[in-house]
């Protein structure tokens, strides 16, 4: 299923159909209407930086490009600035994953200061953020805000941003949420690509051979490069979802799962 010889094939697909992956920065009205054929990828990375460069490692062998988005806590460990930086000589690019709303429980000022200073450590660290993406939290609670899209979605923000020099390009807000061209957006999310809508990769790749617009999204730190760890995360992944749902009915319970709700990025 997720499968790392899975994702070589689909790039390898690519290829062969000589169809132009494009990175988010490089998204614009004018770029899109002016393409018949191309592909957004981009790769959400919450966690192991290692598997993130597998696959970009993957992407270059066939000279595709993709946009990798990385969470701000991953710059604590110089290993992971390694590999971003390694990610980035492949010609790929580095985008951050803010989590900024939810994690600051819907203050907006707070969020503010806590996403220029994510901005400000990569770049302290070499590393130029280029474009943006929000991290989602399927276990949380929100009252006045309904996830972290929402803060870039906020228009006093985005010019405060702009102002100020850091208002990046954001591949839900500006891109997936405004429909541009009317693209397909494609997510492996919950272990499965749009809910079961295709069944795997290959399912994926018959659908661009008629439809060569597409946005697709994956979390590679559920991919490798054996079939049956995949398969045994997903059931994991399935059950905890089904015991959180009942468990989530009960006061007690929900108040620890919005205290601890980061640790779902870990599944």
């Amino acid at each position: 299923m997720f499968t790392y010889k899975s994702w070589e094939n689909f790039c390898s697909t690519l290829k062969d159909m000589n169809i132009r992956c494009i990175t988010v920065k490089d998204v614009t009205k004018n770029v899109i209407n002016e393409l018949n054929n191309f592909v957004i990828i981009k790769h959400d990375i919450e966690t192991n930086v290692k598997k993130a460069l597998d696959i970009a490692t993957i992407e270059n062998k066939y000279n595709v490009k993709a946009t990798y988005y990385f969470q701000g806590y991953l710059l604590n460990e110089n290993q992971n600035v390694k590999m971003m930086k390694s990610i980035k000589e492949l010609g790929h690019e580095i985008g951050y994953h803010y989590d900024v709303l939810d994690e600051n429980r819907g203050d907006f000022e707070k969020a503010y200061d806590n996403y220029i200073n994510y901005i400000k450590r990569f770049k302290e660290k070499g590393i130029e953020i280029e474009s943006v993406c929000p991290h989602g939290n399927p276990v949380l609670s929100r009252n006045g805000w309904e996830s972290n899209a929402s803060f870039l979605s906020n228009i006093i923000i985005r010019n405060r941003l702009s102002i100020a020099g850091y208002d990046y390009i954001d591949a839900i807000v500006d891109i997936k949420n405004k429909n541009m061209n009317n693209l397909k957006f494609i997510s492996d999310a919950s272990y499965s690509w749009n809910n079961g809508e295709f069944y795997n990769i290959d399912f994926v790749i018959n659908y661009l051979i008629d439809n060569n617009c597409i946005f697709i999204s994956t979390h590679p730190h559920r991919w490798s490069k054996y079939p049956f760890i995949p398969m045994l995360r997903s059931k994991i992944f399935i059950a905890t979802k089904k015991v959180t749902k009942i468990l989530y009915k009960n006061k007690i319970l929900k108040l620890i799962f919005n205290k601890y709700y980061h640790l779902a990025k870990k599944i």
